[in-house]
């Protein structure tokens, strides 16, 4: 059972009665013990890498848009389909303050490199005019609404992927984990437990996209993780 679950915290609160601490969903500590790489803005256009995995949360005035690229990497020591794969990111972009069409136009150059093998985007109020473009070239784009038990097991996942050390994240970029490391468990007016957070450059945009970068990545993989 817990090596299907997504995190620790995950398997000590459904199974061990242990409630979820409320407090940041990555630890600093975690985050600089993982691969850290330094990042371009894009895709090399000249580079066969392996399966790219793209997540693009977006924005338009005050939040904004980031785009995700995960490269997949086997893990030789994987014991069952739930550590086949390990992820380095290899490029993240960052959008502010443009149209829809200003965005298609930055953006379409790096989701048509040969590479990239699934995308998964926000089709929220903000983001569904630029999901259906991406849909209209990509068919096989995934898109998403951003409910409540979605979010939560796509944060966990992002922390599971951190803790277990089957990610890296990027080395040149202070703002994105400032924005990884503000993402934080919280207790709603209901008592649900939600994820949100807030830096003073972003509304944890770059976190969103990087986990639907990893959701794209597992259910192309075919993985199923608990929730």
């Amino acid at each position: 059972i817990k090596s299907i679950t997504l995190n620790d915290a995950q398997y000590k609160q459904e199974y061990l009665c242990e409630p979820l601490s409320l407090q940041s969903l990555i630890r600093p500590e975690d985050y600089d013990a993982i691969a850290l790489w330094d990042v371009l803005e894009a895709p090399d256009p000249s580079h066969a890498y392996n399966p790219l995995h793209v997540g693009i949360d977006v924005g338009r005035t005050h939040d904004k848009t980031y785009a995700w690229f995960f490269e997949e990497w086997e893990n030789t020591k994987a014991t069952n389909e739930y550590d086949r794969y390990d992820y380095k990111v290899i490029a993240v972009k960052e959008i502010h303050n443009q149209t829809i069409p200003q965005q298609w136009a930055i953006l379409s150059p790096m989701l048509h490199h040969p590479s990239v093998s699934s995308i998964a985007i926000d089709q929220g109020t903000v983001g569904r005019s630029l999901a259906d473009l991406v849909l209209e070239h990509f068919p096989f784009a995934l898109m998403l609404s951003f409910t409540a038990p979605l979010k939560a097991k796509m944060a966990e996942r992002v922390n599971g992927y951190v803790q277990y050390k089957r990610v890296s994240m990027p080395n040149n970029r202070p703002e994105i984990r400032e924005d990884i490391l503000a993402m934080r468990r919280q207790v709603g007016k209901t008592g649900n437990v939600i994820y949100d957070g807030n830096t003073a450059h972003s509304h944890c945009d770059a976190f969103w996209s990087c986990a639907m970068a990893l959701e794209a990545a597992n259910r192309q993989a075919g993985v199923t993780m608990v929730a």
